[in-house]
């Protein structure tokens, strides 16, 4: 089956362009809400940023979650011709606040993901097209790189029950088995992988 990999940037128009037939798409819009903004990867900020700078972190995320979240009406319509599968990639702060630089503004943004995730499962379900979401917890990608690997053992020690960060090919593999054809009649699944963190903080 027809694989291809688009990585623009939120704000590149070619993302919409048509791509031909193809059978499965991974939704991801990144964002890492420290970025928008001179913040530092440091839980201590959290009480000097204030509302103003909070309402401006979420306002800024949403816009790119929005932009992004608008890029796969592009892709649906030969999705439906192949029965294709639609993969949206959420996060654990879709269910869970997590204390970081700007964590508002990226909660509101995750959760807003389960939620398309679940309404195009309904939509879509009729054209056999199907919808799931991975929901990944602490995992060592270039998103943690800055954090130092003191911190990172420290916290996976405390909230994760496997007791470490996961690897990126824990995501993918995961990932992959949604988009087989043995997964032809799961559709809106929400699937968390991050170690046990969300069942022992909730």
């Amino acid at each position: 089956r027809n694989v291809r990999c688009l990585r623009k940037g939120p704000n590149d128009d070619r993302v919409t362009a048509p791509l031909g037939h193809h059978d499965v798409l991974i939704h991801q819009v990144f964002c890492r809400p420290c970025m928008l903004r001179d913040c530092p990867i440091d839980h201590r900020c959290m009480g000097a940023i204030g509302v103003e700078r909070v309402l401006r972190e979420v306002q800024d995320v949403l816009e790119v979650g929005e932009r992004g979240g608008g890029r796969p009406a592009a892709f649906l319509a030969p999705l439906r011709a192949s029965k294709g599968r639609i993969v949206n990639i959420g996060s654990i702060q879709s269910f869970v606040h997590l204390r970081t630089p700007s964590s508002p503004a990226y909660t509101a943004s995750k959760h807003g993901v389960v939620g398309l995730t679940r309404s195009l499962a309904v939509e879509l379900g009729p054209t056999g097209v199907t919808v799931n979401c991975i929901c990944p917890g602490p995992i060592h990608t270039g998103m943690t790189a800055a954090i130092p690997d003191e911190a990172k053992t420290k916290f996976a020690r405390r909230r994760v029950p496997m007791r470490r960060y996961g690897d990126p090919e824990e995501v993918a593999h995961m990932t992959l088995s949604l988009v087989l054809p043995a997964a032809s009649y799961i559709t809106g699944a929400v699937v968390v992988v991050d170690g046990g963190l969300t069942i022992q903080n909730t």
